[in-house]
């Protein structure tokens, strides 16, 4: 049986996916595994209204970080295939926030 509760999480599932990977993809090659993004939905969708953390970006994946800063020392060409680090932060009603802070451009 579906409860309340469950709806709530698979919204705020969707409305995580959906939030980082429109900012994630840009950066991904086309033969990327695009299934670690379904990891960092679900690791945003069980934060806590105002928590945050930080994905690095890289050609063919993801990795997630509690810290910016440890993110964007990975997105370094020198040390891997880092492209951009992305905040996540969850907002109340299951809004999501995600912004890109650092590019290798950056």
């Amino acid at each position: 049986m579906t409860t309340t509760k469950d709806l709530n999480s698979n919204d705020a599932f969707r409305r995580a996916f959906t939030s980082i990977t429109t900012k994630a993809l840009p950066h991904m090659a086309p033969d990327a595994y695009f299934s670690d993004l379904l990891y960092d939905a679900a690791r945003a969708a069980s934060l806590a209204e105002g928590e945050r953390f930080y994905i690095l970006v890289r050609a063919l994946g993801t990795s997630a970080y509690a810290y910016g800063d440890d993110a964007i020392d990975h997105c370094n060409p020198k040390l891997s295939d880092g492209r951009a680090v992305l905040r996540i932060k969850r907002g109340r009603f299951d809004k999501f926030t995600v912004d890109v802070i650092h590019t290798q451009e950056t």
